[in-house]
């Protein structure tokens, strides 16, 4: 007894020494901390777990992400992040505190009988920032904050990634920045968060990776297009949360139709009207210019060509003047209209406003479907397939169904196939992958009485429905907090009902 509590102190002191090293926490530890991981500590959830309010002897608050053990390649992601968060300290990072990784056995049901499952748990201890994410602050129209305040959070983002990218050795991209993983303390400072998709590079390295898991919206063209990854992935992400904290909104010359010079006037009045009803406001045409330089970084920093985003370094001197905007932006951002549209509209639906209400970017999900023989699905061809649903999405369609660029990688053989078979029936001469249009979205427009259709087309139908019930199955095998949005989105599908339940996988 004498002993568990001697370690039980040891660990409280390490969590409430600020000046330790990172270090192993036990479980049993995190457990009474967060009252065994009570619904009551929960502090946010996401894709990848839960993070609960641990509450020390001495009152203070830690924050522990419990990752989910049944994700795919969550061991590696639990490692990835403990190695590039032991190397990190910056005002502008959430502040690493301890981990833990540990083997349960669990006497548990499976297929019938009853054994004993291995669970590793894997938690991680951070800093507890009170503020919460941004997104939160963001929701809304980004009304919340006055102008001072975005300008702290955005120069906060910029040193962050600027630590990130060249004042450490062996530098990291993070390639999931987005407001939900930015975290804003007491003071509203801004800290960047979550770093299990982070890479370790070369500044003059290039990646190409297969993998494209990341949150929709905010990954750069080149990366969904063709995967590569490079420094310029976060300048991409960094311009997309810029011109959202500035604006409130993520439309965009090119995307809106506005030109960029438009965009920039209508945007700068915005901001004019609303300092100028501030009472006691001395410093108008000073903020203004703010305002508009930092719309200017924004755009040049979501530009469609990867090659032409600035630095860091450089993204830094034009926040504080010391370096001109030297591009022309009009010319760059509107000279490349149709890139932008393809590259961001077509994304549009993982962080515009759908017809229920607001998106949470929180709520993404990546699905990666293991790729061993025996995970692979028959329905579903040979290749293995990296499946990528946006949780925000699925109240009406299937992203990828609808959004071929975004989700080319995983249009498995079935699908085109069904594609293929679907063009045929509306007549369309000619048919490929690359083609804008979809035709899988035209069968939606279709109204026909299944008992009357010809036989072709009964079968078209009936083989998209196998898709899409497979792609449930599979998203409610590896993600189960989502098997009504799952089971909601199939009953909205037309048709389904009159399929009967022999179609459905």
């Amino acid at each position: 007894m004498y002993g568990e509590s001697s370690k039980h102190d040891n660990l409280e002191c390490i969590l409430q020494d600020q000046s330790s090293k990172p270090s192993a926490v036990s479980l049993n530890f995190l457990k009474e901390i967060t009252n065994n991981f009570s619904d009551e500590r929960v502090l946010g959830k996401g894709g990848s777990g839960v993070v609960y309010k641990g509450v020390l002897q001495s009152g203070e608050i830690i924050a522990v992400k419990r990752l989910e053990p049944s994700m795919a390649g969550s061991q590696s992601l639990f490692q990835n992040e403990v190695d590039h968060l032991m190397r990190l300290q910056h005002p502008n990072i959430v502040r690493f505190r301890g981990y833990c990784h540990e083997t349960v056995w669990l006497y548990t049901e499976f297929e019938g009988q009853k054994v004993f499952a291995e669970i590793s748990e894997m938690l991680l201890c951070f800093e507890y920032v009170p503020k919460g994410s941004l997104d939160v602050h963001l929701s809304g129209g980004s009304s919340e904050f006055d102008w001072h305040t975005r300008y702290k959070i955005i120069e906060g983002i910029c040193n962050g990634l600027h630590y990130l990218h060249d004042q450490i050795d062996k530098s990291i991209l993070h390639l999931d920045l987005k407001p939900a993983n930015i975290l804003l303390d007491k003071n509203l400072a801004p800290k960047i968060t979550d770093f299990g998709l982070s890479r370790q590079f070369d500044q003059h390295q290039t990646i190409s990776s297969p993998n494209r898991v990341g949150t929709l919206g905010y990954m750069a063209p080149e990366r969904i297009d063709e995967g590569i990854i490079t420094p310029k992935s976060d300048i991409f992400s960094l311009g997309v949360i810029i011109m959202e904290i500035i604006t409130g909104h993520r439309h965009y010359p090119g995307v809106s139709g506005t030109s960029s010079e438009d965009f920039i006037e209508l945007e700068l009045k915005k901001w004019r009207n609303t300092l100028e009803k501030a009472q006691g406001y001395t410093n108008l045409e000073m903020d203004c210019e703010q305002i508009k330089r930092c719309i200017q970084i924004g755009l040049i920093c979501v530009n469609p060509e990867w090659t032409e985003r600035p630095t860091t370094t450089k993204i830094i001197k034009m926040l504080q003047g010391l370096e001109s905007l030297d591009r022309n932006i009009s010319d760059e951002v509107e000279s490349s209209a149709d890139q932008i549209s393809n590259g961001l509209k077509k994304h549009s639906d993982c962080f515009g406003v759908t017809e229920e209400g607001k998106l949470s970017p929180k709520n993404t999900l990546c699905i990666g479907i293991l790729e061993q023989a025996e995970r692979r699905e028959p329905e579903l061809g040979e290749a293995s397939v990296s499946l990528a649903m946006a949780g925000d999405c699925l109240h009406g369609k299937l992203l990828y169904l609808e959004n071929r660029v975004a989700l080319a990688m995983i249009l498995f053989p079935a699908e085109a196939r069904v594609a293929m078979e679907v063009a045929q029936v509306n007549g369309t001469s000619e048919f490929t992958l690359g083609s804008s249009a979809n035709p899988l979205t035209e069968i939606q427009r279709t109204t026909f009485d299944l008992n009357e259709t010809p036989f072709k087309m009964k079968d078209v139908y009936l083989a998209r429905m196998r898709v899409l019930s497979k792609t449930v199955e599979l998203g409610k095998r590896f993600f189960p907090r989502c098997s009504d949005v799952l089971e909601k989105m199939m009953d909205d599908e037309p048709g389904l009902a009159a399929l009967g339940s022999d179609y459905i996988l």
